[in-house]
């Protein structure tokens, strides 16, 4: 029987709060230049502030945490519940 940490390859995860066209240009570049690393972009609001068309590629896998209309600017007292509820709490 085979060892399951060698079957899966160890993961980089990069917390970001939107997602922008720079990100995402850095995110395919360490995702290309790192294949040994299991890219993982955790992004923590929406973005209701920043209205950017960007085209997301498969090699960078997106896990967002927060709601399409939750800007990064409005800070942890605008909505102090749903923030709350990201930590996982």
């Amino acid at each position: 029987m085979s060892d399951p940490s060698q079957q899966m390859p160890p993961g980089l995860a990069v917390i970001s709060n939107c997602v922008t066209p720079y990100r995402i240009n850095l995110h395919k570049l360490i995702a290309a230049g790192i294949p040994e690393l299991k890219l993982h972009t955790l992004i923590t609001h929406g973005d209701a502030d920043f209205k950017w068309a960007v085209d997301v590629p498969t090699s960078v896998p997106l896990h967002r945490f927060g709601c399409g209309d939750d800007s990064p600017l409005a800070g942890p007292w605008r909505a102090p519940l749903q923030e709350w509820r990201k930590e996982g709490v």
